[in-house]
């Protein structure tokens, strides 16, 4: 008798339709929160990286982009000293002409500064998104989740039928034929 016992008592336990669901349900849920952390952590943190290496490039390759950057932030903290220079003579009251006419300067100059730098920044951007564009991460393969094998097969239709044939663009509508008995010309 007890050799019989110790035979089941090794045998795997037999999940019951409740406790089956319920893994299931459990897998589910890990493939959808896979699905999740791919598309709201993953893919957005790799291509931050990769946009982050491609500005680097972009330097590199390009060095007066840095210098023009470095020229306007030089012109904005200049021209602001102008303005707060002029702006303090013209509070004396004695140098209100001159340092009237040195705050003007000085916004001039802080102004050319901005777009310098506006320049600088909107050429960086162009170069890093396109010839210095870098993958140095690259995503990860997709994967079967149970939830891409669900969303592919309910959305899946076959089509019954001749083929019809493809057009590329800018290509004109294929000439019809008129039908047969009509009176068409």
């Amino acid at each position: 008798m007890s050799l019989i016992v110790m035979e089941h008592a090794d045998a795997a336990p037999l999940e019951t339709p409740k406790q089956a669901e319920s893994t299931k349900n459990w897998a589910d849920a890990g493939a959808i929160g896979a699905v999740m952390f791919e598309t709201a952590v993953l893919n957005p943190a790799i291509d931050q990286l990769n946009f982050i290496a491609s500005m680097g490039t972009a330097l590199i390759n390009h060095p007066d982009i840095l210098l023009e950057l470095l020229g306007g932030v030089a012109l904005v903290v200049g021209g602001g000293s102008m303005i707060g220079g002029g702006g303090a003579l013209a509070v004396t009251g004695v140098g209100a002409v001159p340092g009237g006419g040195v705050a003007w300067a000085g916004a001039g100059v802080a102004a050319t500064g901005f777009l310098a730098v506006s320049h600088a920044a909107g050429r960086w951007t162009n170069e890093a998104v396109g010839d210095d564009a870098t993958n140095v991460v690259e995503r990860p393969s997709p994967r079967r989740h149970p939830i891409n094998i669900v969303t592919t097969t309910a959305c899946s239709r076959t089509r019954t039928g001749p083929a019809l044939p493809s057009r590329s663009r800018g290509e004109p509508e294929p000439a019809t034929q008129p039908n047969e008995g009509s009176t068409a010309p």
